[in-house]
């Protein structure tokens, strides 16, 4: 297709040089879901990866990015040019740190979630939330177009244990591990690569999924775990994709389980280059837990981030935080925390201590430019 006939084809489900954005990116959501490769890897074990013709996704690219430059223009305030264009402070959007509320995410199920947002739109009163909830609709729906899409082609090259999981997140909620772990990457799928918001966590895995093991015959549930691990490896994240272990209860007490050592000893076995792991370490937490992931950077599966649980919780406080969502903390991308519910984002700054020095020297002006 030329990007003529793209734009085309995409103008058939709004306008995309209009000014509604919600509706704009519905209508694109809702196109990629529609138009998507969908490719079951060797490491697809639970979920396919996909992808969109380079056509479409650089004209998909191009729609959003003249969007952010219409919301934000760093250049039309004259000190920011004037940093900015002297290279003395880098800016940028930062959409690419998110963690989504993985526990309702698990406890309802693409069901579930789907039946949520239908019952918001059937039930709101207001114009305004309800063109949110209307293209939120819009958009499972055409989710759910895409997961039927799934499951044809699963079952078409022999994955029907995919198949039928992805037919039971249809009507319900996970009732066992592989469910579970489906329904991370489903939905790390409809967010990170459908909507482009990326998801930089899958959350402290095991206290999430801990229900479901006590459940799981253990030799199937390291099967398992090893299988997720995998999976996620094989997406190839230059950034990596972590997920968390360990933390703190109310009390103090240590959340390290049975499934924390599998995780870390799968993740040892494995050695994944592209998964990277968040340490919540407390005065609690057990020793031999600590050792495990030690010897497991001295062998070489390194990219392990240890963190203090008791200064991250303090911090969080400080910003204001209630108590129980500084308890709950999570951590994304590198190390960055927030409280329980927060949208993080790290700083999308950078200012050139060299050029801070010259501005000094030079009566504040740059001596290239003489701005």
């Amino acid at each position: 297709m030329t990007n003529t006939e793209i734009l085309e084809s995409i103008a058939g489900y709004v306008d995309i040089v209009g000014e509604d954005a919600i509706e704009t990116d519905a209508a694109l959501t809702e196109f990629k879901f529609d138009n998507c490769d969908i490719i079951f890897k060797d490491s697809s074990y639970f979920f396919c990866q996909t992808r969109v013709a380079d056509e479409r996704y650089l004209t998909y690219k191009k729609v959003l990015l003249t969007r952010f430059d219409r919301l934000y223009n760093p250049y039309a305030d004259e000190t920011y040019k004037r940093l900015i264009s002297t290279n003395t402070l880098e800016m940028r959007f930062d959409f690419g740190h998110t963690q989504p509320n993985w526990k309702e995410i698990i406890s309802l199920g693409f069901y579930g979630l789907k039946k949520r947002a239908e019952e918001y739109e059937r039930e709101c009163k207001d114009k305004k939330k309800l063109r949110f909830y209307s293209a939120l609709v819009r958009v499972y729906n055409a989710a759910e177009r895409f997961i039927k899409r799934v499951i044809s082609e699963a079952e078409r090259t022999g994955r029907y244990e995919i198949a039928k999981g992805l037919s039971n997140l249809l009507v319900g909620a996970p009732s066992n591990m592989f469910e579970a772990f489906q329904m991370l990457l489903l939905f790390h799928n409809m967010q990170h690569f459908a909507e482009e918001t990326w998801i930089r966590t899958f959350g402290r895995v095991d206290t999430l999924l801990s229900p479901f093991y006590e459940k799981e015959n253990k030799d199937e549930a390291t099967l398992l775990v090893g299988k997720f691990i995998s999976e996620i490896h094989g997406h190839g994240m230059s950034e990596n994709q972590p997920f968390a272990l360990g933390g703190t209860d109310k009390l103090g007490n240590s959340l390290i389980n049975e499934l924390s050592y599998i995780f870390i000893n799968e993740y040892r076995r494995i050695n994944p280059a592209y998964v990277k792991i968040h340490i919540l370490c407390a005065k609690s937490t057990e020793e031999d837990f600590l050792k495990l992931c030690l010897d497991s950077v001295r062998g070489g599966a390194n990219s392990i981030c240890f963190m203090g649980d008791e200064a991250m919780k303090k911090a969080i406080l400080k910003l204001g935080a209630a108590e129980e969502d500084a308890i709950d903390y999570h951590v994304d991308g590198c190390y960055e925390a927030g409280a329980y519910g927060e949208v993080t984002s790290p700083a999308t700054g950078r200012i050139s201590l060299a050029k801070a020095l010259e501005w000094t020297i030079h009566d504040g002006y740059d001596v290239l430019t003489g701005y």
